[in-house]
C-alpha cells in the first residue's frame, strides 16, 4: 500500500472530491524484473480507489475555500529494467486530468502528466513508492498553479466546450 502523501502543496487552490480510474490496465501496476531475468507483476495490494483515498487523504477533505476537483487518472505505471552494466532502472509514469463539476456538465481544467526515473547498482524495487509520490506531487503542483493564475472566468459557457468522453455514472 502507498504511503501517505506527506509533502504538502503550498498555497493550495483545490481538493480532490472523486477520483475516477480510467487506466486501460485496471489491476496491473507494472513490471519489475527479478533476480533471474525474470519479470514479476507488480500489483497494488488494495483496490485502486482503497489506495487512492489513503494516498490521498490530505487531499480529499473539503474545504469552502478551495476549488473541488474531479481527478481522472489515465495511466499510473512502474517499468523495470535492467542496463547493460548490469544496474537497474525504474521509471513511474502518471498521467490525470483534472475536471471541475458546473450546473452545465463537467470542464476539462488540466491535462497533466509527470515522469520520474529512478537507478540503483541492485534493486530499484524500494523507490516505487517515492516514485508514484513525485509524480503526484509534480501533477498536483501543476493543476495548483494553473488554478492559481488562469481559473476559468464566471461568464465562461460549458456549452461552448465539446463532450470529452462519457465515464458511466457521472451526469
Amino acid at each position: 500500500m502507498l504511503s501517505p502523501l506527506l509533502k504538502e502543496i503550498a498555497d493550495r487552490q483545490f481538493f480532490i472530491s472523486e477520483i475516477i480510474d480510467a487506466r486501460s490496465e485496471k489491476r496491473i501496476l507494472g513490471v519489475a524484473q527479478t533476480l533471474k531475468d525474470n519479470r514479476e507483476i507488480i500489483e497494488f495490494k488494495n483496490e485502486f480507489q482503497e489506495e487512492m483515498k489513503n494516498f490521498l487523504k490530505d487531499l480529499l477533505q473539503p474545504k469552502s475555500t478551495l476549488t473541488p476537483v474531479l481527478m481522472r487518472v489515465l495511466k499510473l505505471a512502474i517499468y523495470e529494467t535492467k542496463t547493460a552494466t548490469g544496474s537497474e532502472d525504474a521509471q513511474a509514469e502518471l498521467i490525470i486530468e483534472f475536471y471541475q463539476k458546473t450546473e452545465k456538465g463537467l470542464i476539462l481544467l488540466k491535462s497533466v502528466g509527470s515522469t520520474v526515473t529512478k537507478s540503483a547498482a541492485i534493486s530499484v524495487t524500494r523507490f516505487y513508492d517515492e516514485s508514484i509520490a513525485s509524480c503526484f506531487r509534480d501533477c498536483l503542483s501543476q493543476l495548483n498553479v494553473y488554478l492559481k493564475g488562469n481559473y476559468l472566468p464566471e461568464s465562461f459557457n460549458a456549452n461552448d466546450k465539446q463532450e470529452l468522453f462519457k465515464t458511466p455514472g457521472i451526469p
